[in-house]
């Protein structure tokens, strides 16, 4: 983690000079040390890196444990969300564990093990979700059915995800099947791609009912 603080004009000529660099930990701070006054603080609190899409999906994972490593609910120091105005979750004869579940989601007969559920998200009956990061939905829309050929906003049913980021606004047919690749796995579609052995549905993607997204045998 680093929160930088510089002399506008030593940082001005430092680059004038060095124009190639670009990166503050490889090349400024480097640099800086043999020519400037430098100062740090060693930081002994809870920090992740989220650069890389593995490092963001391992993070949310983390906050899904029984003992997660950082406190939302410390007394002293509590963190709150963006204020919004959502109705609570409704979990309709489902099985949860180890979920994080954000407001205004709506679940039917699913079962989720080990993942976060994002604000507004839908998730169809029969459905099973299994270390997976759903970011949710930005808007409603009126059902669980869609009027249009493309599946509604959310999770249908039948499905199986495993292993996964699911972006915002995502409708994903009946019976979509997603399993994680092996890690550094490498993959780019139209429709989705796979990033260290991560399957990402990007955001306002869709996937068609049927859709199988999985290492090959």
């Amino acid at each position: 983690m680093g929160i930088y603080l510089f002399n506008t004009q030593v940082l001005f000529d430092l680059l004038q000079t060095n124009p190639n660099y670009d990166d503050f930990g490889g090349d400024i701070i480097p640099h800086a040390i043999k020519t400037c006054d430098v100062y740090g603080f060693d930081f002994d609190g809870y920090w992740r890196d989220i650069g890389t899409i593995r490092s963001f999906y391992e993070a949310n994972l983390e906050m899904v444990c029984q003992n997660p490593p950082f406190n939302f609910y410390d007394t002293e120091r509590p963190v709150y969300t963006h204020s919004r105005f959502l109705p609570g979750s409704i979990v309709e004869d489902s099985k949860l564990k180890d979920v994080l579940l954000a407001e205004g989601c709506q679940i039917q007969k699913a079962e989720i093990t080990h993942s976060v559920i994002g604000l507004r998200s839908l998730i169809s009956a029969g459905t099973k979700i299994k270390d997976s990061v759903l970011m949710g939905a930005d808007y409603y829309t009126d059902s669980f059915v869609s009027s249009s050929s493309k599946p509604p906003i959310g999770i249908g049913p039948n499905c199986h995800i495993e292993g996964a980021i699911i972006d915002k606004n995502a409708r994903l047919g009946a019976g979509v099947v997603i399993r994680p690749f092996p890690p550094g796995t490498e993959i780019t579609t139209e429709d989705w791609v796979v990033q260290d052995g991560i399957v990402v549905i990007p955001k306002d993607g869709c996937l068609v009912s049927g859709t199988h997204i999985e290492p090959k045998e």
